[in-house]
């Protein structure tokens, strides 16, 4: 399933100023899937709020969305590497480190000794 990133303008224009900032902090820089229709119960429900809830499933609902990431913390490359070793999840690591998924890829390819972009040259 394609992965569809979303600005932080334009999750803001959706969903508001503090939910946006909600899901960033929670949820920024992995992939996560968006229901068709509303839960409250849900995990995305308890976080944003049946409000901004609702307009983010109208807007992006069935899709699998990548927000920006708004923990913002230093990347640990040390620890990222450590978790990879122990088979841990590239997302879970993410999450847990207040990293990107896309930065755990790139550190695990770098691992494994592929190159992190390809030269179009």
């Amino acid at each position: 399933m394609a992965e569809n990133w979303i600005s932080r303008p334009e999750l803001e224009e959706v969903i508001g100023r503090e939910a946006a900032d909600t899901l960033c902090r929670t949820s920024g820089g992995v992939p996560l899937h968006v229901p068709y229709s509303p839960d409250a119960g849900s995990r995305l429900g308890r976080l944003l709020g049946p409000g901004p809830l609702a307009a983010l499933c109208a807007e992006y609902g069935g899709m699998r969305i990548t927000v920006p990431n708004g923990r913002r913390p230093e990347p640990h490359k040390g620890a990222v590497i450590r978790l990879l070793e122990a088979g841990r999840p590239h997302g879970s690591i993410a999450l847990e480190l207040g990293v990107t998924e896309r930065y755990v890829r790139m550190v695990a390819a770098r691992m494994r000794g592929a190159p992190a972009q390809y030269s179009l040259l």
